[in-house]
């Protein structure tokens, strides 16, 4: 897709998202607000999987969760909070993910 550029490192696949669509700069985003933006990148990403030359894994997702200052175990308890408002989403745009079973 047109948001990511991708390029190879010693071997691994580095993969930057470029999304500046409805960007601002602002001093601090509340909870509210970067809860929105990271559904958002989660459905993109879901929605494009089958465009996407590797797979988004939960190891990758923690990984972009230290990038916001959460601990281990921070990241671990953010993924569990917000996994339900994520299938939530999908189901607002017509989406599953394959990895979730339906309930």
């Amino acid at each position: 897709p047109d948001n990511l550029v991708a390029r190879c490192v010693g071997g691994a696949i580095e993969v930057r998202l470029l999304d500046l669509d409805r960007a601002r700069l602002v001093p601090e985003l509340s909870s509210d607000q970067r809860d929105r933006m990271l559904l958002r990148m989660a459905r993109y990403l879901r929605r494009h999987a089958d465009d996407l030359p590797v797979g988004v894994r939960s190891a990758d997702v923690l990984r972009f969760l230290a990038g916001l200052g959460l601990d281990r175990a921070g990241r671990r308890e953010e993924l569990r909070r917000l996994r339900p408002l994520y299938v939530q989403e999908l189901r607002r745009h017509g989406l599953t993910d394959p990895a979730i079973p339906a309930s």
